[in-house]
């Protein structure tokens, strides 16, 4: 990002504001009981299909005793053939344009507005263990 936001300041003074600031990312897979509320989450580096795999095989393993149906959007770590699902889970895609239907979007959205804005992290993982 190199352009800073706005800022007040008296009239005639001109602060001194640092740009060219450097933005890291971490991609978090999760899911939430809608019966309990329990929420399971792993955060990757990226978004690929094997990220993808191994947050399934964690809510498999967590949750064996039940069958699981998750909604996903349409990301494309969401739909590869070489997706490994496990059997007690199952995937259901959401029609193209509905993020009215992705309750999942909604937790993300709170996560970003209550516990990431405005605030500095010294490193991608603290953003995450904050949320």
């Amino acid at each position: 990002m190199s352009d800073p936001r706005d800022c007040r300041a008296p009239n005639g003074f001109r602060p001194a504001v640092k740009s060219a600031l450097v933005r890291e990312h971490r991609y978090v897979f999760g899911a939430v009981c809608p019966e309990t509320g329990h929420p399971d989450y792993t955060a990757a580096e990226n978004m690929k299909t094997a990220g993808l795999s191994l947050f399934l095989k964690q809510v498999s393993k967590a949750h064996g005793n039940h069958f699981i149906i998750m909604a996903a959007d349409g990301a494309s770590a969401h739909k590869p053939s070489n997706l490994v699902i496990p059997e007690n889970v199952s995937i259901i895609a959401l029609p193209s344009y509905s993020p009215e239907l992705n309750s999942a979007g909604t937790v993300w959205n709170i996560l970003r507005r209550d516990y990431t804005a405005d605030k500095y992290f010294e490193t991608p993982g603290e953003a995450v263990d904050e949320t």
